[in-house]
């Protein structure tokens, strides 16, 4: 019953999160800590909600990046790509770099992150896969993961 309540309660944030006038008092300090707990939820649904919940908070408030998304951005590329669902973490992250505040080093942070876990999987996978396999797939992610591509 708990889950049921929590995955409707993180289905409606994305509708309240553009009407609410001061994000500080009640989505930063309420919704977003809810949300953030649920990222890697065991229930598919429910991770998805969140991060999607994630995702409208940053596009309806671009005051609350500084502060928000980092802690996201952690917590989905630790999960990524067992808990992390991947279309709502891309809308997060070009959200981000859309929609923020001008001169922020925000989407250059994310891009050094996001190529250093793809870096990471890279060689679980490489380590994973013995053969030749191994250079194809290196040489195609550090070339569509590489943060000096992405900056």
């Amino acid at each position: 019953m708990l889950g049921t309540r929590l995955h409707l309660l993180l289905r409606l944030l994305p509708y309240a999160a553009p009407r609410v006038a001061d994000p500080l008092s009640s989505l930063a300090f309420r919704a977003l800590p809810t949300a953030s707990r649920c990222l890697h939820h065991p229930r598919n649904a429910i991770s998805r909600a969140a991060h999607v919940a994630h995702v409208a908070v940053f596009r309806a408030h671009p005051s609350l990046h500084a502060a928000a998304f980092p802690p996201y951005l952690a917590a989905a590329l630790a999960g990524f790509p067992a808990t992390t669902p991947a279309e709502p973490f891309v809308a997060a992250v070009g959200t981000v770099a859309k929609h923020g505040v001008p001169g922020s080093r925000l989407a250059a942070r994310a891009a050094r992150m996001i190529g250093a876990r793809a870096a990471e999987l890279d060689r679980a996978a490489a380590a994973a896969l013995p053969g030749q396999g191994q250079a194809q797939m290196a040489t195609s992610l550090t070339c569509c993961f590489n943060p000096r591509t992405l900056s």
